[in-house]
């Protein structure tokens, strides 16, 4: 099929549920504002085989130029490139690649300074910047000489976040870690698949969910800073006889949450055993795409069902959280359980 000469921003998936969805919301902000047609690239097998691109399954976009199925927009991209210039060039005929089998991600917190302080004198790359994967091993904070190569070569690529200005090219690639987050724009934008509510709504079928207080606690790669025993604390003497919805990661964190008496609501989930890296790690790593969907869709339910109850006490360093917040009708019940 030959394209019309439009302009595309391929969004690459990066990291977790909560990291793609805040990266999507910056990258639909930049499409808005550069004109471009917007193609979600999920296949990069960290829940699903890759190949599989997963994003139309479970959520829709209001407002915006995208494409659905945007598996087959990509490959419609994919065979007009001869036609087509793309940024980075690195990328000219590996659209459909993994972000990781090409980039790590690089900073220098001098550069970074700089670029926040005077945003319009300098280059989105001195923000931080993804670099050839084989020059470089694993992200790091790298010196002052090694950064500027770096943010001098062709090939690497600014934090999508950070990029304010178009590009002269048909198609450029968007990835980040975290970047800023336009609530408001995620909140009118993004929408759950009918199937995906049905699913969410069969998880706590038996439980009013809006009467439960919620928490939310992540403890495999993202440890809180605070105690838990301070919100199970907080539980027991000022929510006295409410029940408690608890999303989290961890069947420790789960345990002392019945250990101290809470009338429980949770989803039923298979924990598994990390501290270093998260759950959709571990069963990326192991190739258990089957407990990779599982927990993808686990993490959704929690997500939303978090955005549903009476009150939320979120974990302020988790971008899971920040997006359950992001969902709900009212700001003036939610506290960071962090801060307490």
């Amino acid at each position: 099929m030959t394209l019309t000469k439009k302009k595309y921003l391929i969004v690459k998936g990066c990291a977790g549920l909560g990291n793609r969805l805040i990266t999507l919301t910056s990258a639909i902000s930049l499409a808005k504002k550069t004109n471009r047609s917007l193609i979600i690239d999920w296949n990069d097998g960290l829940y699903f085989r890759e190949g599989y691109n997963f994003f139309d399954d479970y959520f829709n976009l209001i407002g915006v130029d995208y494409y659905a199925p945007h598996a087959k927009e990509l490959n419609n991209v994919i065979e007009n490139l001869n036609t087509l210039t793309v940024y980075p060039p690195l990328f000219k005929n590996k659209i459909e690649d993994n972000l990781y089998d090409h980039y790590v991600q690089a900073f220098n917190p001098l550069f970074t300074k700089l670029y926040h302080k005077f945003p319009k004198l300098f280059s989105p790359k001195f923000g931080g910047i993804w670099v050839e994967k084989k020059h470089y091993k694993k992200t790091a904070n790298f010196g002052f000489f090694k950064y500027l190569s770096c943010v001098m070569s062709k090939n690497s690529m600014p934090l999508g976040g950070h990029i304010s200005h178009d590009y002269k090219e048909d198609v450029v690639l968007f990835a980040d870690y975290r970047p800023t987050f336009n609530t408001d724009l995620f909140a009118n934008t993004f929408r759950l698949n009918e199937s995906t509510i049905e699913s969410i709504n069969s998880k706590i079928r038996g439980h009013k969910i809006q009467d439960c207080i919620g928490v939310h606690v992540r403890a495999t790669d993202m440890q809180p800073t605070n105690e838990i025993s301070i919100i199970i604390d907080k539980l027991k003497k000022e929510f006295k006889g409410k029940k408690v919805f608890l999303a989290t990661d961890n069947s420790t964190v789960e345990k002392l949450f019945l250990d101290a008496g809470l009338d429980m609501v949770s989803i039923d989930k298979e924990f598994v055993t990390s501290n270093e890296v998260g759950i959709h790690q571990v069963y990326s790593k192991s190739k258990d795409f089957q407990g990779a969907k599982d927990s993808f869709e686990e993490s959704i339910a929690d997500m939303v069902l978090l955005s549903q109850t009476a009150f939320l006490f979120y974990q302020g360093n988790s971008s899971f959280s920040i997006l359950s917040c992001a969902m709900r009708q009212s700001t003036n019940t939610n506290q960071d359980w962090l801060k307490l």
